[in-house]
């Protein structure tokens, strides 16, 4: 897998100076008074950073394996990941239908059960919080409309 990592870095590391170039274009500004391009910039540099750090981790792994094939695929859980893709389409298609508070809620239960065995209780509770907190953080401090649904609230 190191090999994969090794090559996914210079991509990464393409796409954040793309990105840094880009935003530099656009106005950086400075820091007491940033312009649009500010963050991207600051982002832009945190990929090429993260990406330095999967390069030299991969390398020196490369190192201390042999070499020998390695399946890119293996083990992966296509099962699983089918799951999470028909749930986030329903999702999707029941947003506006339900609300955000209920479709988020049935997809954190949905997501939940199938993730590991909790508690029922546990799973509503986790479920409910996340949805209920998510609303407000987002619906009601950062007034970010979303479809209301059959609660209309």
């Amino acid at each position: 897998m190191e090999r994969f990592d090794w090559k996914i870095s210079f991509i990464w590391m393409a796409l954040g100076v793309g990105q840094c170039i880009e935003s530099w274009r656009i106005g950086l500004g400075s820091v007491s008074e940033p312009a649009m391009g500010f963050m991207p910039f600051v982002l832009g540099m945190v990929i090429i950073g993260l990406s330095a750090v999967l390069l030299a981790e991969s390398s020196l792994a490369m190192k201390k394996t042999s070499g020998r094939g390695i399946r890119l695929w293996a083990g992966v859980n296509w099962k699983g990941i089918a799951w999470v893709t028909v749930l986030l389409l329903g999702y999707s298609l029941f947003l506006s239908r339900l609300g955000f508070l209920l479709a988020t809620f049935f997809l954190m239960v949905f997501l939940l059960r199938t993730s590991g065995p909790l508690k029922w209780w546990v799973t509503l509770l986790i479920a409910l919080l996340t949805s209920v907190l998510t609303y407000g953080v987002f619906g009601v401090w950062l007034s970010v409309p979303f479809p209301r649904g059959l609660l209309s609230f």
